[in-house]
């Protein structure tokens, strides 16, 4: 709720629109594209380089609409670290921690790479911890080990 300002109602305005815009800049959020590279045929049949650069705590990733096409996933990341964490989504609304074939949480605090377990039909980083977090995330894709 806007405050009185001595002066009449321009006052008022003025400080509920300042308020407003000051709160809205504060929910803006970056969305962070990522991109998609084709691999050699040669590679098990083929497959994708999906990578995501300079992810912040402040950031929205894309999501990655391509999971269900291949099964066999690794990721990677590197850069200067808070907490990251892979998520996937079969209702394109909801998503939840991917897990690692060992069944732990995929999360990286360090520099690393890990397998992926599920096969959701999206899937995209989150940066959930941290500041100043600048981190590259990439993601390896084939159609399966033949």
């Amino acid at each position: 709720m806007a405050q009185r300002v001595s002066g009449g109602g321009m006052g008022m305005r003025t400080r509920k629109k300042s308020f407003v815009a000051k709160t809205a800049a504060a929910l803006v959020m970056t969305v962070t594209p990522f991109s998609a590279v084709e691999l050699a045929a040669g590679m098990n049949g083929g497959g994708l380089k999906v990578l995501w650069t300079g992810l912040t705590e402040t950031d929205t990733a894309d999501a990655w609409n391509g999971g269900i096409m291949f099964p066999e996933k690794s990721v990677q990341v590197e850069g200067t670290h808070g907490t990251t964490v892979l998520e996937g989504s079969n209702d394109e609304t909801n998503y939840e921690t991917l897990t690692d074939r060992q069944g732990g949480n995929v999360s990286f605090i360090a520099d690393g790479i890990r397998e992926i377990e599920e096969n959701p039909r999206q899937i995209r980083p989150r940066v959930s911890a941290g500041t100043s977090v600048s981190v590259n995330v990439t993601i390896i894709v084939s159609k399966g080990k033949d």
